[in-house]
């Protein structure tokens, strides 16, 4: 496996899942707690072209089949991809039953 400076411990050959999945569709029902100093870097080490673990995505189907993803951790990762207006982000998507996403967002859930 080749490493590169800021490459995740984690982070494998495999990329099963693992998408560039357009920022527009990703929602984020809550507000994040943000380090600054955090956000910076990450932007930071996008720009010089390092490559980061995946955020992970969980896709959930309403009754008529339609997708919708959630975001609820990589808040770093997001925010400076965000700010650097990057379309994409490279993301794990993980499967739920809408029931989990109702189960974290109550009556506000979309599915």
């Amino acid at each position: 496996m080749t490493s590169k400076p800021n490459s995740s411990v984690f982070q494998s050959e495999r990329s099963d899942n693992v998408h560039d999945v357009p920022m527009r569709v990703i929602n984020r029902p809550f507000p994040p707690e943000l380090d600054e100093g955090k956000v910076e870097q990450f932007m930071k080490d996008y720009e010089k072209g390092d490559v980061f673990t995946p955020i992970e995505i969980w896709r959930a189907k309403n009754a008529q089949g339609q997708s919708f993803y959630f975001s609820f951790g990589g808040c770093h990762r997001y925010e400076a991809a965000k700010r650097l207006k990057r379309e994409t982000i490279r993301a794990k998507i993980v499967d739920v039953p809408s029931a989990t996403i109702r189960a974290h967002l109550g009556n506000s859930s979309p599915v």
